[in-house]
């Protein structure tokens, strides 16, 4: 019986040592990949501004310009933005339309430059820089599909967000 009671104190120990490597080489390993994701880099001091962000819309789309349009046809109107506000601001436009058939777009620079369809999602219309204004065209087009004698409601939001310089 104590040849069995050593033999089992010593798988015991065995056992006990075999916990105690595995723990030390899990520790070292960890401690070893450590020093791979560490990593220092001075940063240069930057300056920090604030600013305020306004827009002024003048003039008005009007309804009666885009009454009584046949398919194919488009009518463009045009209104003056000023950033008012002291950041610069990234103009941009979006639209939509009650009925199928039609199109709507809006350009910067006045009605006769090609624009993006804003009835389909948000279009970018440039950088406006505080005290600048811009010329904005916002055109409806009556596209082939559209029913004889159908309406629309149109409406349009030109907004502007704060740029980094």
């Amino acid at each position: 019986m104590t040849a069995h009671r050593a033999s089992a104190a010593l798988r015991m120990l065995g056992a006990t040592a075999a916990v105690l490597v595995a723990t030390l080489a899990g520790v070292a390993a960890s401690g070893g990949s450590y020093a791979l994701f560490t990593a220092r880099h001075d940063v240069a001091p930057s300056e920090v501004r604030s600013g305020t962000a306004e827009l002024q819309v003048m003039g008005g789309l009007e309804d009666a310009v885009w009454t009584n349009l046949v398919a194919g046809e488009s009518v463009g109107q045009q209104v003056t933005v000023r950033n008012t506000g002291t950041a610069p601001l990234g103009l941009h436009a979006e639209g939509s339309t009650s009925g199928s058939g039609y199109e709507l777009r809006a350009a910067r620079g006045g009605c006769g430059v090609a624009g993006g369809r804003i009835d389909a999602g948000l279009v970018g219309l440039g950088r406006l820089a505080p005290g600048a204004e811009a010329v904005v065209c916002v055109e409806l087009t009556v596209t082939a599909s559209a029913a004889p004698g159908a309406a629309t409601d149109v409406a349009v939001t030109i907004g502007g967000d704060g740029v980094l310089e």
